[in-house]
C-alpha cells in the first residue's frame, strides 16, 4: 500500500480478507507499509490485527521486523520476520545479472539484548512476496536492515543459509 490503495484494492482486499476468513481465521502483523490495510480490513469477522513487535504460534515466534521484538515472544525457539525482503545478484554463465528473492535463515549472535528472546535459535526471513520491492541486495559484509541488526541481536557475519526461491512450474 505504497502510498495507498487503488479504487480497485480498495474493492477487491476486502473482499479477498472476507471470502477467506469465512474458511480460517486470520492473523495480520502490519509491517511499514500496511497502514491503509488496517482500516480496511479491521471490521471483518475472524480477521485480528495483531501485535506489531510480534506474536507467537508455537515454537515459532512471528514478526514483522520493522520494530524491536516485543516480550510477548519469550519462549519462541525460532522468530520469523519480514521487513527485509533479502535478494541475491545471480550471475549466469553469459555474465548476465539477476536479483532473487531468497529466504534466509540465520544464527542468533551470542550478544543478545533482548534476554527474553534466549531460547531463540534460528531467524528466518522471508523475501518479498511479489515482484514490486527489488529487495535488499546481501553480499558479504552488508548489513541488514531493521533492529535486530542493528542492536547486534543478527548478523549477517555468522552462519547464513540461504535458500533462492523458485518462480518456475512445472506441468504435471
Amino acid at each position: 500500500t505504497i502510498p495507498g490503495f487503488s479504487w480497485q484494492e480498495k474493492r477487491e482486499i476486502p473482499e479477498f480478507f472476507s471470502s477467506l476468513s469465512e474458511i480460517v481465521e486470520i492473523h495480520v502483523i502490519p509491517g511499514n507499509h500496511d497502514g491503509e490495510l488496517i482500516q480496511e480490513i479491521e471490521s471483518i469477522d475472524n480477521v485480528y490485527i495483531d501485535d506489531i513487535r510480534g506474536i507467537m504460534a508455537g515454537p515459532l515466534g512471528i514478526m514483522h521486523g520493522h520494530t524491536h521484538p516485543g516480550r510477548g515472544l519469550e519462549g519462541a525457539e525460532i522468530l520469523v520476520m519480514g521487513h527485509q525482503h533479502p535478494s541475491a545478484s545471480i550471475v549466469d554463465s553469459s555474465g548476465i545479472k539477476c536479483r532473487m528473492p531468497i529466504f534466509l535463515r540465520l544464527v542468533v549472535n551470542d550478544y543478545s539484548p533482548y534476554p527474553w528472546l534466549r531460547s531463540v535459535k534460528y531467524v528466518y526471513i522471508l523475501p518479498a512476496f511479489n515482484d514490486l520491492p527489488p529487495g535488499h541486495l546481501l553480499y558479504p559484509g552488508s548489513t541488514g536492515i531493521g533492529p535486530l541488526f542493528t542492536s547486534g541481536f543478527l548478523s549477517l557475519d555468522n552462519k547464513v543459509n540461504i535458500f533462492l526461491v523458485s518462480k518456475s512450474t512445472q506441468s504435471l
